[in-house]
């Protein structure tokens, strides 16, 4: 069975900074290269994995090094996947996983070439249009949610399996002896992702929190951009007296504030898909104190490795009590149910499925 992925070119593989797609593809083709798969990736040029072979034509819409071709056209997804779809034929691959929505234009192109084709949704299938965008897949496609909340929200769409996300567990070195007091935050600035409930968290704690994060939207209209920094600008003023400390946007840096912090603090507002940071906390050994929403239940053991709640009033409960949860169960937690090697073992038999309705080879 050959297999390729298709990733979007937004950002290099691995990426520099976050990333939460881009890992995910990075650490699923680490694995099954390691299983003997010997999966291709078609990624941007400023790509650097080393676990598989690529193939790529533009670099990363995020590159620093991104430039005008002659007629003065920025390269983009299309061009990538166009080009990716082509060569995936070409090299008869049996199996094009796609990450993401922006492959979708090409699966006919696939499945008309006897290709079998993976639909992994990473999106919030409460939200109308992307309910519209899955609705209009062809059916031979193999749609699979990245979790059973993705799933739960859109069950009238023809999934075919809920595979929950993981991480690398052995890349990510445990403390289990105890942490520093602090609690710490890791992801954008939002209000959906409730950095504003962090910071009143910490303020009525009294414990310090370190917060990572981008201190702008990416691929922002100048309008959303100029609110949001109004927002942070604000916030942070409202905050000038609150224990915590801005540390930037962090890339593999974040592993050690996640492993040094007394919890990890996730304070959302919306149905998170899957929330990949969560499962890095855990993996790291530090306990993870949530918001009830989206996919945490299924990341989050309710009093074994972390705190579910309903209320801000609950979170600041439970990041006083979190050292009642045995680091050693979290990280136990995360070599079980949120491994990488997991999720590849449950991909096997969804490729197979995908090759018997395209009818390939």
């Amino acid at each position: 069975m050959r297999i390729c992925h298709i990733a979007p070119v937004h950002g290099a593989i691995p990426p520099t900074g976050y990333g939460g797609i881009e890992r995910v593809i990075h650490e699923l083709c680490s694995v099954q290269a390691r299983a003997g798969a010997a999966p291709h990736l078609y990624c941007s040029t400023d790509s650097t994995i080393d676990a598989c072979t690529t193939s790529s034509i533009v670099p990363s819409l995020r590159s620093r090094d991104l430039q005008e071709d002659e007629a003065g056209d920025r390269p983009t997804n299309t061009t990538h996947l166009r080009w990716a779809v082509d060569d995936a034929i070409r090299q008869r691959f049996d199996v094009v996983h796609l990450h993401g929505p922006w492959g979708y234009p090409m699966i006919d192109t696939l499945l008309d070439a006897d290709v079998g084709v993976v639909a992994s949704v990473y999106s919030d299938t409460g939200e109308p249009e992307v309910q519209q965008l899955l609705g209009r897949l062809p059916a031979k496609a193999v749609l699979v949610a990245n979790s059973s909340s993705t799933r739960a929200k859109a069950p009238q769409l023809p999934w075919y399996a809920a595979v929950l996300e993981g991480v690398l567990v052995e890349a990510y070195t445990p403390r289990l002896d105890g942490a520093s007091d602090h609690l710490a935050f890791v992801g954008e600035l939002t209000r959906r992702k409730g950095v504003d409930r962090a910071l009143e968290v910490a303020r009525r704690s009294g414990i310090p929190l370190r917060i990572a994060g981008r201190p702008r939207v990416l691929d922002a209209a100048p309008a959303v951009q100029e609110a949001h920094e109004a927002f942070l600008d604000d916030l942070w003023r409202e905050h000038a007296d609150t224990p915590f400390e801005y540390l930037g946007e962090l890339g593999d840096a974040r592993l050690e504030l996640l492993r040094s912090a007394r919890c990890l603090l996730v304070p959302i507002r919306w149905p998170e898909p899957f929330g990949r940071v969560m499962a890095e906390a855990l993996a790291l050994g530090t306990p993870v104190v949530a918001a009830n929403r989206g996919a945490v239940p299924e990341l989050v053991r309710h009093e074994v490795t972390g705190f579910v709640c309903d209320s801000v009033n609950d979170l600041v409960y439970a990041v006083k009590r979190v050292d009642t949860i045995d680091r050693r169960e979290c990280r136990r937690s995360a070599e079980r149910e949120l491994n990488m090697d997991r999720v590849a073992r449950e991909y096997t038999p969804i490729y197979r499925e995908a090759i018997r309705r395209a009818g390939a080879r």
